[in-house]
């Protein structure tokens, strides 16, 4: 009895903590799979846009000749840049002199203006200044800075195409470190006239990475094939003096285990052991720049209790009634031993007894012979085997009993394995839908509106209306962005009120969104302007008071399965719509007007 319930404990126990550990294991690999596509997805978006400004920059190409020589012009081509690709952290020009005008912004919103003091290589200052680079305050300076010396203005000018260079440090400040995509500026004659760069800073690239964590405790890095620490949002792994940090076993213990466990096994969950506390984690990769030349890192990583509370407190539970199931089983075969061996001692003493003659028994046989004995001994153990029988089938029950309880205890750890795994599954439907809709529209953001308009397009024709508000900077400088991102959301519950059902929309910008039509022709197009320019005029957003009426300007193109042609054409009907008034649509000419 006891072998039996030793044999029936300890593999209920093992096998329970086995096959719930390995279910919570896969699904936190599916949850690391659908949070590094939500950053490979903001990612995508951010070297999207960087490319889109030298796209939006060709529209302009036989005035920058011209424009870069007043700065006042130049200044406010940077910032009419920034303002459309507010993804960009800093857009500038460099001049061959070595001199430099930049305008972005950091992370805590400030606008930063830097610029070079005469306006060729020499001293260098920075202001905290307002959306226009006006009403300025200095706030930092470099002695000397000469652009032409940088490694991403010589890349720019030996390149015909944009190129990106390697994490370099900040021209004033020293530890704020970025990535720059440079493209040269050259005359009719092939001559340089300048480089125009745009930056990604590492300090906004963390403030995106803390908000794809999966846990509390949670961290996520971004490593380069040197496994360098590019990203992180572990404050410990932050540029200490402007120098990046590299993955070691003394400075970042866990993520050195991690990195080393999956050099042979990408893409799967991994697990080690520091400091007493158990960690998961996941890496994959992410090519970046011309023919994908570097190979980002993207390492997710979290302490394994922070996803599986429950499952702890479920597997102390199992070990600690497997535990009392064992002290019982040894408590409950000794007593059983106690309790049969010693009737079969005590009948064996009595039937020893009584063939030795020491204590009379009726016993219905005469002879004191070895027969005698033993019909002595039979008569006394049919009289106590009866008893026995009875004892052993009550015995019998309460195993089946013990049994019946064990496997209900089974039942109910099953069940609460089954609540965590749907916990983590609507839990992965809200990271899947995070990597496709617009957090603050509802509707699709601008990755996933260009992944369906390529998969549509290559279908069948259609127009791509380019919308962006009027006056939206107006706006947020006088009401604020609360007040701003209310007028984004009721124009795009506008928008869906006069497009039929299961139209394409997506926001691809700060205040611009994209619409696909198919199946209409000009005047559809036409027809659906003008009903969203009336709804807009009778439906101005109504907050706490205001009264504040929207417009929008609109650029068409029809569009013949290709999107990034039809785009760069929208948008230069967009800029003529603007420049023409406002609250207008710009269509495209086409050879057939009926389409």
């Amino acid at each position: 009895m006891t072998v039996f319930v030793l044999l029936t404990a300890f593999p209920i126990g093992v096998l329970w903590h086995q096959s719930s550990e390995k279910v919570v294991l896969q699904t936190i690999e599916r949850l690391y799979q659908h949070s590094s596509k939500a950053v490979k997805n903001q990612l995508d978006g951010f070297f999207e846009e960087a490319n889109h400004v030298y796209l939006h920059q060709e529209r302009y190409a036989e005035q920058l000749p011209e424009i870069i020589k007043h700065r006042e012009q130049l200044f406010s081509h940077i910032a009419h840049i920034l303002n459309h690709h507010s993804s960009i952290d800093y857009f500038y020009f460099a001049n061959p002199q070595g001199g430099i005008i930049s305008f972005g912004s950091d992370t805590e919103g400030n606008f930063i203006r830097i610029e070079s003091n005469n306006g060729v290589a020499g001293p260098l200052s920075s202001f905290v200044t307002d959306y226009q680079g006006l009403n300025s305050n200095q706030i930092g300076h470099n002695d000397y800075f000469n652009a032409t010396e940088r490694g991403w203005y010589q890349n720019a000018i030996a390149a015909d195409k944009p190129v990106w260079s390697k994490i370099y440090k900040g021209a004033i400040d020293q530890s704020l470190l970025g990535a720059s995509l440079s493209k040269a500026l050259r005359d009719e004659d092939g001559n340089i006239l300048g480089v125009w760069g745009l930056d990604l800073t590492l300090d906004s690239v963390i403030s995106r990475l803390k908000k794809n964590k999966l846990s509390e405790n949670g961290f996520v890095a971004i490593l380069n094939d040197s496994e360098t620490i590019l990203a992180s949002s572990d404050s410990k792994h932050h540029a200490i003096d402007g120098q990046l940090q590299t993955v070691s076993e003394q400075r970042t213990p866990v993520l050195y285990q991690l990195v080393n466990n999956t050099r042979q096994t990408q893409e799967s969950v991994q697990t080690t052991r520091y400091e007493n506390e158990d960690w998961v984690g996941f890496v994959t990769h992410y090519p970046i720049g011309s023919a994908n030349r570097y190979q980002l890192s993207l390492v997710f990583y979290s302490p394994l209790s922070d996803f599986s509370p429950a499952l702890e407190n479920a597997n102390n539970s199992a070990f600690a009634l497997t535990l009392i199931m064992v002290l019982f089983a040894l408590y409950f075969g000794k007593l059983s031993t106690l309790h049969i061996l010693s009737p079969i001692q005590q009948l064996t003493k009595t039937a020893k007894r009584i063939s030795h003659g020491k204590k009379q028994k009726i016993i219905k046989i005469e002879r004191e012979d070895e027969l005698g004995e033993l019909a002595t001994s039979f008569n006394q153990m049919t009289s106590n085997l009866a008893s026995t029988i009875n004892k052993l089938e009550q015995e019998q029950q309460e195993t089946i009993r013990l049994n019946a309880l064990l496997e209900a205890q089974n039942s109910k750890l099953e069940e609460q394995v089954k609540r965590r795994t749907i916990a983590l599954t609507e839990a992965n439907e809200k990271l899947k839908a995070l990597a496709y809709i617009d957090s603050l529209t509802g509707i699709s953001n601008r990755g996933y509106f260009w992944e369906q308009l390529e998969a549509e397009s290559a279908r069948r024709n259609g127009w791509l209306l380019i919308l962006d508000l009027d006056n939206f900077k107006t706006i947020n400088d006088k009401y604020g962005h609360l007040i701003g991102d209310e007028v984004l959301k009721h124009f795009t519950q506008l928008c869906q009120q006069v497009l039929k059902p299961n139209t394409l929309i997506g926001r691809v910008g700060g205040e611009e969104f994209a619409i696909w039509c198919t199946k209409a022709s000009k005047n559809d197009i036409t027809q659906i302007a003008s009903n969203l320019f009336a709804l807009l005029k009778r439906s101005p957003l109504e907050h706490e008071g205001l009264s504040i009426t929207i417009s929008t300007s609109i650029g068409a193109s029809y569009c013949c399965g290709n999107p990034e042609k039809a785009y760069a054409a929208a948008d230069k009907l967009l800029y003529q719509a603007k420049h023409s008034g406002k609250s207008q649509i710009v269509l495209e000419s086409l050879a057939h007007e009926g389409q």
